[in-house]
């Protein structure tokens, strides 16, 4: 699972010790600064209970923001940052830019997923990946893991793990020609596995669409209306410096926010950096948040004139002089 919103500094065996509580743990990566990390549970029963209990609970002095990753999230980070260390800073936003389009055109497609039995315990995901390239594309391999007793620190093999094609005819091509074949001296035993994101969740992400970058000021929609402007900073804090956050109250009533905001940040980098983090599948109260780029002089008063086109009827009292006395939480 994701783990988002860590305060600045946190480290593995922190989080290690905050999820052993609940199960077996297999990897656990963290990125150099320390925002958002990866949790693998052995057992999904286990994660289950993890997510249930942890989501939002508070961790040092923020609240956690956990979400389901996808299976191949763990290869990808690995690949993530192998390249990171042979980037210079001049290309750094040209690649940023590719994985942002790359992760919404290679989204695997479901059943394309092979639980893979009867593995060689010194077997590798490098290994299976060599074994099955020949039946199509990889997303990526793994295996399951428990600790070493006997070894602190440790990981074992269970002597299983699973196979994560882009296609679903690429698994069935591979549960055809390597059903029973050797891999050094075991044979496999393999069968599609429903392990993989849900048709629906697979298709949001890969239609969300982030637009081309216009500045540093980031709208944020569907906000659930018990949220704060001071909830909504330290989400977005820990990516740079902020130059404000608004949420713009309703007119009269009982001065509730009108479920959305504006996140301005002092430089482009940290802005897209946000919006890159955030934008695909976050969650606040129970509710998705909506990110899209906003122009440099959108506001309230734009949005409700734009709004005020589709409704012909709309009262008087929502003229041009009443809106711009709109009362806002504002967060500097």
């Amino acid at each position: 699972m994701l783990v988002k919103n860590l305060p600045a500094n946190t480290t593995i065996p922190e989080i290690r010790e905050l999820f052993a509580k609940y199960g077996e743990l297999g990897r656990v990566l963290l990125p150099p600064n320390g925002i958002t990390g990866l949790v693998e549970f052995l057992e999904p029963s286990e994660a289950r209970v993890a997510f249930k209990r942890l989501a939002y609970s508070k961790f040092k002095y923020l609240p956690l923001y956990l979400e389901w990753a996808p299976d191949d999230s763990l290869a990808k980070n690995e690949q993530k940052e192998s390249k990171a260390a042979e980037m210079s800073d001049g290309n750094v936003e040209r690649q940023e830019e590719k994985e942002m389009e790359d992760s919404e055109e290679s989204v695997p497609e479901t059943n394309a997923t092979l639980f893979v039995k009867n593995l060689n315990f010194q077997c590798t995901e490098d290994d299976l990946i060599e074994h099955f390239k020949s039946c199509g594309k990889i997303a990526s391999a793994i295996i399951a893991r428990k600790k070493d007793t006997k070894v602190p620190g440790s990981l074992l093999s269970m002597g299983y793990g699973f196979v994560h094609f882009y296609f679903a005819s690429s698994a069935k091509e591979a549960l055809k020609r390597l059903q029973g074949t050797e891999l050094q001296g075991h044979k496999l035993e393999l069968k599609i596995s429903h392990r993989t994101l849900p048709v629906e969740v697979m298709s949001k992400r890969k239609k969300t669409n982030v637009a081309k970058q216009t500045g540093t000021k980031i709208m944020v929609r569907n906000i659930p209306f018990q949220a704060t402007a001071k909830e909504i900073t330290e989400l977005f804090k820990i990516f740079g410096e902020l130059k404000f956050v608004r949420l713009p109250k309703k007119l009269v009533g009982t001065g509730k926010h009108r479920g959305f905001a504006f996140v301005e940040f002092v430089t482009q980098n940290d802005a897209r950096r946000a919006m890159k983090t955030l934008c695909q599948s976050t969650h606040l109260f129970g509710r998705r948040l909506v990110l899209e780029w906003a122009q440099p002089d959108q506001d309230v008063n734009t949005i409700m004139k734009a709004t005020a086109k589709h409704f012909h009827d709309m009262p008087r009292k929502t003229s041009k002089v009443e809106i711009s006395e709109e009362k806002e939480d504002e967060v500097n």
